[in-house]
């Protein structure tokens, strides 16, 4: 039996304030934005010196949880680990006050996005039971009534997430903002589920180790004219497989892993203080127009205004690849 002491949190997953003693770490790197109408939207942004293993026992509530940068677990007593790492969405779904873990190894970071929704609000939607929500995700650590789900953050959800950290109004408006990109956040999940495949016709084991071979090759070799074919051979997949396996596994096109692969390699060359042409350049970009729209797409800010460090310190940056707007910039995928 564990020893680890329980900490409890509200609707909003905020610490109880009630007797807390010493508050851990993990919970100061944490901002929350309750939106009221039963909606909140938390910032998790944390770097462990030391192993941290946290108990945390919340109400009845759904969450959507964008990892944009991390690893470690999450667990529901009862169940087993929800592996985490950059590009995850994690859905939770709780009819009931529920207890878990959650693990962050030393020397890990954890970028979290999460949005939560409290049942009052869901009864209001008709979403009161979301059973059908296992339909379409990888990874499953579900405990009886309590949905613990995994899957690649779609182009569509990154969107909405960036547009949440990127977001600089203030008062009446952020609020409104706010709870706009809460719904569009949930109508989105809901969308993509109700028009995946189910969890049985993902990639098998062998090939799945393919189709990540080779989305590591495309960031460690980015500066390579990738093909689709060339890739695929490379990887040992036939063409059709590893297209399909992509959008499964990866959560984005070949093509769009790619695109996202070269701009934050010249992400992290401005940061380092090359000249933007030069970035440019050095990733495969030869149109300066062109390669500024992809980087402000990708990022929410002109290459020069990244040089320059403009950006807040809540906006995300390219330490890992996620899924990414250039999704959409499709060749024959």
């Amino acid at each position: 039996m564990t020893s680890l002491k329980t900490w409890e949190v509200d609707e909003n997953s905020a610490l109880k304030a009630e007797g807390i003693g010493a508050i851990p770490p993990w919970f100061a790197a944490q901002a929350n934005e309750p939106l009221g109408e039963g909606m909140a939207v938390n910032r998790f942004d944390f770097s462990a010196e030391t192993e941290q293993r946290l108990r945390i026992a919340g109400p009845p509530t759904l969450s959507i949880s964008m990892f944009f940068d991390g690893a470690g677990s999450l667990s529901i007593d009862g169940g087993r680990p929800l592996e985490i790492r950059p590009g995850t969405t994690v859905l939770y779904h709780a009819n009931r006050p529920t207890v878990g873990e959650d693990l962050i190894p030393a020397g890990a970071r954890v970028f979290c996005l999460d949005f939560r929704y409290e049942a009052r609000l869901l009864t209001g939607l008709g979403l009161a039971a979301l059973p059908v929500l296992i339909r379409g995700f990888a990874t499953d650590c579900s405990v009886r009534d309590v949905l613990l789900l995994g899957r690649p953050t779609s182009t569509a959800l990154e969107a909405v997430g960036r547009s949440v950290l990127a977001c600089r109004l203030t008062g009446t408006a952020r609020q409104v903002f706010l709870k706009a990109k809460a719904l569009e956040a949930l109508a989105w999940l809901i969308a993509e589920i109700d028009g995946a495949p189910p969890v049985a016709t993902l990639p098998v084991p062998a090939e799945r180790r393919r189709i990540e071979h080779a989305a590591r090759l495309l960031v460690e070799r980015h500066d390579e004219a990738w093909t689709i074919p060339l890739l695929a051979r490379t990887v040992g997949l036939n063409e059709k497989k590893l297209k399909s396996g992509f959008r499964l596994v990866i959560g984005r096109t070949v093509h769009g892993h790619l695109e996202a692969a070269r701009l934050d390699a010249a992400a992290r060359m401005i940061e380092d203080g090359a000249r933007v042409i030069d970035a440019a350049v050095a990733v495969g970009y030869t149109n300066p127009s062109h390669f500024a729209r992809l980087f402000r797409r990708r990022f929410g800010a002109a290459p020069a205004d990244w040089r320059r460090g403009m950006l807040m310190p809540d906006v995300v940056r390219p330490a890992s690849l996620m899924p990414d707007e250039q999704a959409r910039l499709r060749d024959s995928d």
